[in-house]
């Protein structure tokens, strides 16, 4: 029955923006935990944050003002929220080495990084299923293998902040630095099967 709805590419190609803007955002992350955490090299990826907010503001617009969306309503809004949340996380926890002054990065944590950065473009990869229809299983188990991979350092990185003698200080900082990297990783996660579940739907 999809051929009888009025077509909206718009709402597609937003969704190809908002994959793109993750991608983006991690490498973004990944590059500015591989040097010197400044204010400086962090403004690329607060840049990024709000482009993906536009995105999302843009998308939410259209749906009020479309009167048959391609997709369910309530399915674009959790889709594209979720694609915000990943971002978010990771501006999260760029700001929050900054602000908190890190100095030298943890392995682990660039580590999750290299993650957070091949589980989105395995979720920019899924994209266009919500077009055609036809979710490829072997981005979605990648996804899924890499979240297992982004539990299991964080698991690591988390044992290790109580290791040696570091200060109470850095346990805290890194604590929340490593819970924001955990959020985007399983956001992006949450989002594959979204849209596996949403091109299913239909096709």
């Amino acid at each position: 029955m999809r051929w009888l709805l009025p077509r909206d590419d718009a709402f597609f190609q937003l969704f190809e923006q908002a994959g793109a803007i993750t991608v983006r955002a991690a490498d973004a992350l990944h590059e500015l935990f591989s040097g010197p955490i400044t204010t400086e090299r962090f403004q690329a990826l607060d840049d990024i944050e709000h482009e993906a907010d536009s995105i999302t503001h843009e998308m939410i617009a259209r749906i009020s003002r479309t009167f048959i969306t391609p997709l369910d309503r309530d399915d674009i809004h959790r889709l594209i929220h979720v694609f915000d949340d990943i971002v978010d996380a990771a501006e999260s926890a760029g700001e929050l080495a900054v602000l908190c002054k890190v100095g030298d990065v943890e392995p682990e944590a660039r580590e999750l990084t290299r993650v957070l950065q091949e589980i989105c473009r395995e979720l920019a990869a899924l994209l266009p299923a919500l077009q055609n229809g036809q979710p490829n299983r072997e981005h979605i188990v990648r996804a899924h293998e890499l979240e297992n991979e982004g539990d299991r350092l964080w698991a690591q990185a988390f044992a290790n902040l109580f290791e040696g003698d570091r200060s109470a200080l850095d346990v805290i900082k890194w604590k929340e630095i490593y819970e924001q990297l955990e959020v985007a990783i399983d956001a992006c996660e949450l989002a594959a099967q979204l849209i596996e579940e949403v091109a299913y739907k239909n096709a």
